[in-house]
């Protein structure tokens, strides 16, 4: 049950709540410390993702270029309630080439395409924009524990296809590194 509501989430904040999306005015950007992590995650966790379904051109995983804000219904048990969760950032290029940073309204106008007068399939209009696109990805800010930092990342590649994590990052040699990662849902 905790898996179908985590999903049925982040599908909302993915598609377009209101309540997750960031507002209208300029979100800060990330500080450096922070860009490193999420680089990171979307590293460790999002490229694999993307690769490991290549046929044809050069793939691409579109990523929200802020992160998620998450709200009370949405929020896991292990990650922190801190103002960097509850706040959307601005994520700068991370400059990964299997990476595109997009703004979340490029995907949201995606799929509200498919709900006029001549249905439009929201992956299939994603993947016509975005040649090699195989799916998008979001992450939160950072949420500074103990010795490290832990985020959660989502990757959605169909309707039924798509995964998210929890992953916990420690700081080792002045790097950001991965050192646990749970999955929340898998579909």
């Amino acid at each position: 049950m905790f898996v179908i509501r985590i999903v049925a989430a982040l599908t909302v904040a993915w598609v377009g709540s209101g309540a997750t999306q960031p507002p209208s005015g300029k979100d800060p950007v990330l500080d450096q410390e922070n860009v490193a992590i999420v680089r990171t995650v979307v590293e460790t966790m999002i490229v694999p993702e993307v690769r490991a379904v290549t046929i044809g051109r050069a793939p691409v995983a579109l990523l929200i270029d802020h992160t998620l804000k998450l709200s009370a219904s949405m929020e896991p048990r292990g990650l922190p309630r801190q103002r960097t969760t509850e706040t959307s950032f601005q994520i700068p290029d991370l400059n990964l080439p299997s990476i595109q940073l997009v703004a979340p309204e490029v995907v949201q106008r995606a799929f509200e395409r498919g709900r006029g007068a001549e249905p439009v399939d929201g992956w299939e209009e994603l993947a016509r924009l975005f040649p090699g696109f195989k799916g998008f990805a979001q992450v939160t800010a950072p949420g500074f524990v103990d010795d490290g930092a832990v985020v959660l990342v989502s990757f959605a590649c169909g309707s039924l296809c798509g995964k998210s994590w929890l992953v916990r990052l420690t700081l080792r040699d002045g790097r950001w590194r991965v050192v646990d990662q749970k999955l929340l849902s898998v579909s």
